[in-house]
């Protein structure tokens, strides 16, 4: 558990310095706000990585569900 959180904030840094929205969060994923959902979907898990578009949720726009795995494979998302 311990390890999964130290990636999430890791990661949540990482995006929002690349200049994305990453809103807070406690969990095992984290939400990001993105341009064009469904293309960021497709490509994310050509590259086998566990994600949701959520396009048509309220106040969240096209996001990004990203569940947080190991830092070389979110190092991979990251890129």
């Amino acid at each position: 558990v311990a390890e999964v959180l130290e990636t999430r904030d890791w990661f949540t840094g990482a995006v929002r310095d690349a200049g994305f929205d990453a809103l807070s969060s406690a969990a095992n994923f984290v939400l990001i706000r993105v341009g064009d959902a469904p293309t960021a979907v497709a490509k994310m898990r050509a590259m086998g990585i566990g994600v949701r578009g959520f396009q048509q949720v309220p106040r969240i726009g096209d996001a990004l569900r990203i569940t947080i795995g190991t830092q070389p494979t979110m190092q991979r998302v990251k890129e």
